[in-house]
């Protein structure tokens, strides 16, 4: 019984009970992220302004 380890499991486990949740999430984040910066360089290699476009 001693060598037997409990597993801690964090906030969103214990609320849920799912880590794939989690881990889609923190991929969503990047990837929201990698467009950001994608946007911006975009913008300053075009020398123009992508948000009137599209709005």
């Amino acid at each position: 019984m001693a060598d037997q380890q409990v597993e801690a499991k964090t906030a969103m486990e214990e609320t849920f009970g799912m880590q794939t949740w989690v881990d889609g999430e923190t991929w969503n984040g990047r990837l929201a992220m990698i467009g950001f910066v994608v946007a911006i360089a975009i913008e300053v290699a075009a020398g123009q302004s992508l948000l009137p476009k599209i709005w």
